[in-house]
């Protein structure tokens, strides 16, 4: 569920709802796997450098 969580607020940008319409689950609940994703990976989801390693790191696993 975090990988398909984070592969969707890459492609939807960081957009709360798209991310939850896109995973049918509600938008709090994505609210909640982005702070538990924030604490796995890094505080900085934001930067460009991380989203681009993050996007490599999807890609390469096939999960993008």
């Amino acid at each position: 569920m975090l990988v398909e969580t984070l592969r969707q607020w890459l492609l939807q940008w960081g957009h709360r709802p798209g991310i939850a319409q896109a995973l049918t689950v509600h938008p709090q609940t994505v609210s909640g796997r982005l702070h538990r994703l924030r604490d796995l990976l890094a505080d900085d989801l934001e930067g460009a450098v991380v989203k681009a390693e993050l996007l490599v790191l999807l890609t390469a696993e096939g999960a993008a």
